[in-house]
């Protein structure tokens, strides 16, 4: 029985030692429907500028800094040709992320119902990922169906 037991901590502490820097930081990636139906608007922006709220109270919410986009294309929404929207700039996805928010970088935003724009969502244009959002955001069928199909 002791030696049962010496075998069992060990394992523990030889899972302890392999497993001390696991990173609780993922960011859920949901299907576009999904997005397109919770979200207020849908639009191809090019940011503009960027303004950071010095000392945000991040306890109370995630949002630090105002985002001014240029509009170039809306598929949900009010379209305007220039908006600005509060957004989490420093603290993206609750975690720390090479990839942020940049000046003239154009992205297609998804503004949640607080009117917020969230790094997590926007997806660069430049990349296939995007171009092919691009292109099913494009698709009349596509908009119509997410908006009569929840799932």
């Amino acid at each position: 029985m002791k030696h049962f037991i010496h075998q069992i901590a060990l394992f523990v502490l030889f899972l302890m030692i392999c497993f001390q820097s696991i990173n609780a930081c993922t960011s859920v990636d949901e299907p576009l429907r999904k997005t397109f139906r919770r979200t207020k608007a849908v639009f191809l922006g090019k940011i503009k500028e960027i303004k950071q709220i010095p000392l945000a109270d991040y306890s109370k919410s995630l949002v630090d800094g105002e985002i001014t986009f240029e509009i170039s294309k809306t598929w949900k929404g009010d379209y305007k040709k220039q908006m600005t929207l509060a957004a989490n700039i420093g603290w993206v996805c609750g975690c720390d992320s090479p990839d942020q928010f940049k000046v003239g970088q154009e992205y297609i935003v998804f503004v949640d119902k607080q009117s917020v724009a969230n790094f997590c969502d926007a997806e660069k244009t430049d990349t296939k990922y995007g171009s092919s959002k691009m292109k099913q955001l494009d698709s009349f069928w596509f908009r119509t169906w997410a908006k009569i199909y929840p799932f």
